[in-house]
């Protein structure tokens, strides 16, 4: 499995998490700053990264109509529990 980190969380995460993840990478490191949340999904869609994100956005566009009602109702009930 592949992560792809957002712009928000820090470029630093893709080496802390190599061993455990290889292949990992930051929109940093792929020179894809200020990129639209589109490129980056078409980015980890075409050569298959997980994308990691502080930005919910990256949620709802693969999903989309109920399964975002779905997914954005099962955040709120875990971010209460927190």
């Amino acid at each position: 499995m592949k992560l792809l980190f957002d712009e928000n969380p820090s470029f630093k995460l893709a080496d802390l998490v190599a061993r455990e993840f290889p292949g990992s990478s930051h929109i940093d490191l792929l020179k894809m700053q200020g990129s639209t949340d589109s490129c980056v999904w078409e980015r980890a869609k075409a050569e298959d990264y997980i994308i990691v994100s502080k930005d919910n956005s990256h949620y709802w566009k693969p999903n989309g109509g109920d399964r975002t009602r779905l997914i954005s109702k099962a955040c709120r009930s875990i971010s209460d529990k927190v």
